[in-house]
């Protein structure tokens, strides 16, 4: 059978191929139209005849093989899927590219099918050798049909009769066969229930184990618990023995104490009574207190007025003592010179007796003026206005010192 054989995929980055050539964009076309967990799409160019099988693999990746057969097509498609399904097994074997994972699905190892270019030419070459299997199972192509066109889509299940899918895959474009269930070869569904059966079998193993040291926990705590408990029993013991010979001197101590207590509540019942005897005296001495304090003030406004009173006679004595000392030197200095000018008069005989007259005249004029009670500026008035001021200085000195502040004012002086 005259064929290439290139493999393709999707990892992650986008499509990677091997060889990589022209026919990209129909790999393009066959992953952008990929529905079911595997697929045959067949594409008819010309007189060449694609058979591609796409595998969906976890996390969206994809891995492909197409088959490109020049001048002939393939009559058998189931034994076409079973041809791709061991190829595919073989590769999960291998895994290079695809193997399973521990819960038994298919996973990609590689992003660029470059990475791992030895690998790719072994399979490429294990392609070969299997497809000699369907040599037996080709045909002449026969001519184009122009009634299709290269976009033309026809669409079958694998349980769909084999020869309508033939006669589509030579006639459309494009040609796609879904299969759904039992895409697995029976080495690969062999290796996944071993795999899936060990898997379990681990995930029970370690839940056994958990479990196991959940209780070899749950036993420790225990044993730390009972260990407790002896402990705390044991104490609980000699606390008890300690307790009962000692609660007799406690209860004797309790009544020593309570005899304490109700003594010392009699004094404190005692001093409540003496503190509420000293509040209310204290209430009586503050009233007495105002009481004292607001007649000091009055007394005070009394003292105040008096001093001003006093200081005002005060003055005015002051003047007339003045206005008295000054007549009294005036009526001295004129009777000193009556005596002098008497004096004269005897002693003298150089003056006639009309000129010592006239002196002596005047003299006594000034003199008896200043003694006369005709004006209120007389020596007199001034003489009977002093007196009666004295006496009233006497009399206000005399009530002035009966007050507090009085009192006060003799005892500094």
């Amino acid at each position: 059978m005259n064929c290439s054989i290139y493999l393709f995929g999707n990892f992650g980055r986008g499509i990677t191929l091997y060889p990589n050539d022209y026919v990209k964009d129909i790999f393009k076309e066959f992953i952008s139209r990929v529905s079911a967990p595997t697929q045959l799409i067949i594409h008819r160019d010309g007189a060449i005849m694609n058979y591609g099988y796409i595998r969906k693999l976890e996390n969206n990746h994809l891995f492909g093989i197409c088959i490109q057969v020049n001048g002939q097509s393939l009559t058998t498609i189931n034994k076409l899927f079973e041809v791709f399904e061991d190829i595919t097994t073989n590769v999960v074997v291998r895994g290079d590219i695809i193997q399973l994972n521990r819960q038994g699905n298919l996973i990609s190892n590689i992003v660029e099918l470059t990475d791992k270019s030895e690998e790719v030419e072994r399979i490429v070459n294990y392609c070969q050798l299997e497809l000699e299997k369907l040599s037996s199972d080709c045909q002449t192509l026969p001519p184009i049909d122009y009634s299709t066109t290269d976009n033309d889509v026809s669409r079958f299940r694998d349980s769909d009769n084999n020869q309508d899918i033939v006669n589509s895959s030579v006639k459309n474009g494009y040609t796609f066969i879904y299969k759904a269930h039992d895409y697995d070869s029976l080495a690969l569904s062999g290796y996944r229930t071993i795999l899936s059966s060990l898997n379990k079998e681990n995930e029970a193993n370690r839940r056994a184990i958990k479990e196991l040291n959940s209780q070899l926990s749950k036993l420790k705590r225990q044993k730390k618990q009972l260990n407790v408990v002896v402990g705390l029993i044991l104490t609980l013991f000699i606390a008890s023995f300690i307790f009962f010979n000692t609660i007799e001197e406690k209860n004797k101590d309790i009544e020593s104490k309570q005899k304490t207590i109700n003594i010392q509540t009699s004094k404190n019942s005692e001093l409540a009574n003496e503190n509420r005897d000293i509040l209310s005296r204290q209430y009586e001495l503050y009233d007495a207190y105002n009481q004292l304090d607001s007649s000091y003030k009055r007394l005070d406004n009394v003292s105040k007025l008096l001093n001003n009173k006093y200081d005002s006679l005060q003055g005015e004595y002051n003047f007339l003592v003045s206005e008295y000392i000054s007549l009294q030197a005036i009526a001295d200095s004129k009777q000193r010179k009556i005596e002098e000018l008497n004096k004269r008069l005897r002693s003298s005989e150089s003056y006639p007796n009309d000129y010592w007259r006239q002196q002596y005249n005047s003299l006594k004029s000034d003199y008896d003026y200043l003694k006369s009670t005709k004006s209120s500026e007389s020596y007199s008035y001034w003489v009977q206005r002093y007196k009666r001021l004295l006496y009233d200085y006497d009399k206000l000195y005399e009530k002035y010192s009966s007050t507090s502040e009085g009192k006060r004012v003799l005892r500094r002086r």
